[in-house]
């Protein structure tokens, strides 16, 4: 007689793991997503709530520096020179 396991879609350790799969292939938003699934699930999971604040930290802190960049770089570039100086000149900025 053979056993077949059913799909558990909400299963607490099968969706840490995801998360964390997902996480080194750099899918930091549907990791996010998984581990916010997980922590509504799951409200005592205290390694899945670490991990939602750590990654909702590094994206919040990824953001900040892209809209940084994209101001310097983009809206006004003639503060790449006031920033860099002439290491811009020199590294063909």
């Amino acid at each position: 007689m053979f056993i077949a396991f059913r799909p558990q879609p909400n299963n607490e350790k099968a969706l840490y793991r995801k998360s964390k799969v997902l996480q080194e292939k750099l899918r930091s938003d549907e990791a996010a997503g998984v581990l916010r699934r997980l922590t509504r699930l799951y409200p005592n999971n205290k390694g899945a709530a670490a991990d939602l604040a750590r990654l909702e930290a590094k994206q919040k802190k990824h953001k900040e520096n892209e809209s940084r960049y994209h101001y310097v770089r983009i809206i006004n570039p003639f503060l790449i020179f006031l920033v860099f100086g002439d290491w811009a000149e020199e590294s063909q900025f």
